[in-house]
């Protein structure tokens, strides 16, 4: 007799709804955590103390529930943070990257356009000369 392909296999269990309800808790506390401090030089590990979960359960429920992972959604909410800098302010471009932390604008640019298919200072251009009272990018009306 061969063994079943189950044989010597951990079963997998869907968490439970109670389960699925505090990891959605945890995530949203720690994504305003983040939101309020886009300059803090977060990291994956210190996103996970704070959440008590390891790194890889970390990263496996930030994308479970919001689709991408942690880093990958702080750096996404810089961008849209800086969009709205440059779309309703004179600050310079290197000013609304430190504001969410970044300090090497080069790669605040870099960061920028690749989410938004252009510079910054592109999307600032295109945003005053269209005269454009509601940001594509970040929703901000100004």
């Amino acid at each position: 007799m061969t063994p079943s392909p189950e044989h010597g296999r951990r079963p997998q269990s869907r968490p439970s709804v109670d389960e699925e309800a505090g990891s959605r808790a945890v995530l949203t506390h720690l994504s305003v955590v983040m939101q309020t401090d886009l300059a803090h030089p977060w990291s994956l590990a210190k996103l996970a103390e704070i959440a008590h979960l390891s790194p890889s359960r970390l990263r496996q429920l930030f994308v479970e529930i919001f689709g991408m992972p942690p880093i990958a959604w702080l750096t996404l909410q810089r961008v849209r943070a800086m969009a709205r800098t440059i779309s309703a302010t004179d600050a310079t471009i290197r000013q609304a990257a430190a504001e969410v932390g970044w300090r090497n604008q080069a790669h605040a640019a870099k960061q920028f356009r690749k989410l938004t298919g252009r510079s910054p200072t592109e999307y600032r251009a295109a945003y005053r000369d269209r005269g454009v009272r509601t940001c594509p990018w970040c929703g901000h009306v100004c």
